[in-house]
């Protein structure tokens, strides 16, 4: 009998295949999982945002707060008021910090930022305690897996000091900065292409000023900017500098949001009218996360569906992964090959992997 314990990690296969005209092919294939929406059809809708939320133990809020978009829209629940508006911004600033924080710790301990043991070491902590601030705005105003402070109709009052939480916010930005810094000379393309400056008018800012605050621009014109330098260069390390970066302005925009808030209990949303059918998104921490839902007149699930960020990343890392190959030196060493293609995967952090670790299967055919 089996008695091998599940691994807590999922493993990514790549199958890497040379065409007659000696052209890469490049085929990703994730792990099975399934679907949580498999779960709830025929239960009443009202049930089906802390259930998704639960399917999904290290990262329940994104979840939740996505499940709660396409129910309340397919339930005719509307519009949010602006308290409750505010509340969710929180815990999803609070979710990307914590995630950002996380994943860039993850990288420095896979050796990304080429530093001795004292450096990474001391950087991957700075990472943590980032990440550590981001989990207490999140459980602060979005609770926890068993007891969400997130509802269909209304949200729990936070419990919190403002004046504390201020103080931990000041530290955590002081500590992003730090991680701007190191992040940004990091690059890992195969060739010695044109190096990019990374000065935009921000960066700038954020070294020259150093009490600014960057809310000139929108987090949707940051995350374009890099995503943009990433792919024109090919060079996926800007995507380790975008989610330092956006630790910064997101920490920034906590505290606006948080100045100029002031809480207070309120009543629970009306019903407008049951649409039956809805599809949302919301910015998550990796990219775009869709639920989609549909509901009967007894507000019963016929349907739903989720797509995560990682999925919808496999066909971007096949084609990336195949001009890297092309790319690359013919003398270089396959192990130094299959390092340079995980570091382009790991940079996207992709959900329910141990990107720290070597995470990732090769099959050369």
């Amino acid at each position: 009998m089996d008695t091998s314990k599940k691994k807590a990690f999922d493993r990514l296969k790549v199958d890497i295949e040379f065409q007659k005209e000696g052209q890469p092919r490049v085929m990703v294939t994730l792990p099975p999982r399934n679907d949580p929406y498999s779960l709830v059809v025929g239960r009443q809708a009202e049930e089906v945002p802390e259930i998704i939320a639960r399917q999904f133990g290290a990262y329940p809020n994104p979840h939740l707060l996505c499940s709660l978009a396409v129910c309340r829209t397919a339930l005719g629940i509307f519009p949010l008021s602006k308290q409750m508006a505010l509340i969710e911004k929180l815990v999803l600033a609070g979710i990307t910090i914590r995630d950002h924080g996380l994943h860039l710790n993850a990288c420095i301990r896979a050796g990304l930022l080429q530093v001795d043991d004292k450096r990474t070491e001391y950087l991957a902590g700075l990472a943590l305690l980032t990440a550590c601030f981001g989990m207490n705005v999140e459980v602060t105003f979005g609770g926890t897996r068993r007891e969400p402070h997130l509802h269909l109709t209304h949200v729990d009052m936070p419990d919190f000091e403002v004046a504390e939480m201020m103080t931990g916010l000041s530290v955590a930005r002081r500590d992003a900065l730090e991680l701007v810094q190191a992040f940004l000379p990091v690059h890992f393309q195969s060739k010695n292409r044109e190096s990019l400056s990374y000065r935009s008018d921000i960066l700038h800012r954020l070294f020259h000023d150093p009490f600014s605050r960057p809310l000139n621009k929108t987090l949707h014109e940051l995350r374009h900017l890099f995503y943009k330098e990433s792919t024109d260069f090919k060079d996926y390390s800007c995507l380790l500098k975008y989610q330092a970066v956006e630790i910064v302005c997101l920490l920034d925009r906590i505290e606006e949001w948080l100045d100029r808030a002031e809480f207070s209990p309120e009543e629970p949303i009306r019903r407008r009218g049951v649409t039956n059918y809805s599809r949302k998104w919301i910015e998550a921490p990796r990219g775009g996360l869709c639920h989609e839902l549909r509901v009967n007149e007894a507000h019963q699930v016929e349907h739903g569906k989720a797509w995560t960020p990682t999925a919808g990343y496999v066909q971007w890392w096949e084609k990336a992964l195949a001009f890297e190959i092309q790319e690359t030196d013919r003398a270089t060493s396959q192990s130094r090959l299959e390092a340079q293609l995980t570091n382009i995967i790991r940079a996207f952090n992709p959900c329910g992997f141990d990107v720290s670790q070597d995470f990732v299967d090769f099959v050369w055919k």
